[in-house]
């Protein structure tokens, strides 16, 4: 059997065909399948302006597809210059072909194509194939929970006495004053020269932010500039969430973003208190790999999922399952540079990458009415 791979737009392939493929052959219903969500994910992005650089393995006399995998073109600063990045997302083969090499092909492609190639959420079968590709892999990505009504959160936590000690003693821990601005480009950009300095990341550069936050497709997220009020202010912290509310009884505030000065970041966890205080929130959570803007979570009253085993929290709710860790994997590459890269304490990958919060199938047609009528 001859076998092409490259990306969609490249082979003339209608993307509604890859939605197709992934709504037959992944195992949970998925928003990738619809539409109009994926031409949102794949082709709206800044960086992607209208091609599909999805990547697909197809048959070369029937043109049946029997490999895909999904990529978002994004810049990535290592060390401090701008590289070619990718966020790989939904990479699956369906299972008549498995052990043909086809994923491996495709990642050897996207190898080519790209500088750094991110991924997340790695099933066990995958792992193997990725790392023979000189992938590494993070088994859990650091996942930081405050608990502010634990009679709301008990019936879906595992909680030890020790847990709940601490949530109480954790309560009173101290406020910051803050204050609130706008977000603009100008900020936006000097912020993020910032982070240049002192992390890896993938750029959240203002036409980033205001396509994955204010153009999303079905969730509702909020961005705000947050000032220490209290002392001499920095730059700036950018503070970008989203409050769930699908779970019954249970009202969840994902904060997806958290970047920015060091100077106001006590002053931003403060915002984030004051905000689940005033909106009848009952826990918040936030993934970040960074070691340094997640010490303000741990010295703020928030749990370390993945170090305090007192009390531990679902990250899946569609339906609620709690796996253990109850966080998500991540993968990384690069064709330079790797020793930077692997600098995991520098490295800052929060939920908002790779698009982690993307939404079920189940999720997408709940919301998506909702959300045309914003």
């Amino acid at each position: 059997m001859r076998t092409t791979v490259g990306e969609v737009s490249e082979l003339g392939i209608d993307s509604n065909r890859v939605c197709d493929f992934f709504k037959k052959h992944w195992q949970r219903g998925i928003a990738l399948s619809e539409p109009s969500f994926y031409q949102w994910q794949f082709t709206k992005s800044p960086t992607d302006t209208g091609i599909d650089h999805c990547m697909v393995a197809v048959n070369a006399d029937t043109h049946e597809i029997h490999g895909a995998a999904g990529v978002t073109r994004r810049p990535f600063f290592l060390n401090g210059s701008a590289l070619n990045g990718g966020e790989l997302t939904t990479w699956i083969v369906d299972s008549e072909h498995l052990g043909h090499g086809f994923g491996a092909r495709i990642l050897k492609e996207y190898e080519k194509r790209y500088d750094v190639l991110f991924g997340m959420g790695l099933s066990d079968m995958a792992i193997p194939v990725i790392m023979r590709r000189g992938f590494r892999y993070i088994k859990a990505i650091p996942r930081y929970v405050r608990v502010f009504d634990f009679n709301r959160v008990e019936g879906y936590a595992e909680c030890t006495p020790l847990g709940r000690k601490l949530i109480k003693q954790w309560s009173d821990t101290a406020q910051h004053a803050f204050a609130i601005e706008t977000l603009d480009r100008e900020k936006t950009a000097a912020i993020e020269a910032l982070m240049r300095k002192h992390f890896n990341f993938f750029t959240r550069d203002y036409d980033h932010l205001q396509w994955r936050y204010a153009d999303h497709p079905v969730f509702n997220y909020t961005q705000n500039l947050i000032y220490a009020a209290d002392k001499q202010r920095g730059l700036g912290c950018i503070v970008c969430m989203r409050l769930e509310n699908s779970v019954e009884n249970l009202n969840i505030l994902h904060v997806m973003d958290f970047f920015g000065d060091p100077a106001d970041m006590q002053a931003a966890i403060s915002f984030i208190n004051d905000f689940c205080l005033k909106n009848n929130v009952h826990l918040a959570d936030f993934y970040c790999t960074s070691t340094g803007i997640g010490r303000f979570f741990l010295s703020s009253g928030w749990f370390s999922i993945n170090d305090d085993m007192c009390f531990q929290f679902p990250h899946l709710f569609h339906p609620v399952e709690l796996r253990k860790p109850p966080t998500t994997s991540v993968i990384y590459w690069s064709k330079k540079d790797f020793v930077h890269l692997s600098d995991i304490g520098r490295l800052y990958i929060t939920k908002e990458d790779v698009d982690l919060d993307r939404p079920t199938a189940q999720t997408y047609h709940n919301l998506a009415k909702h959300s045309s009528e914003r």
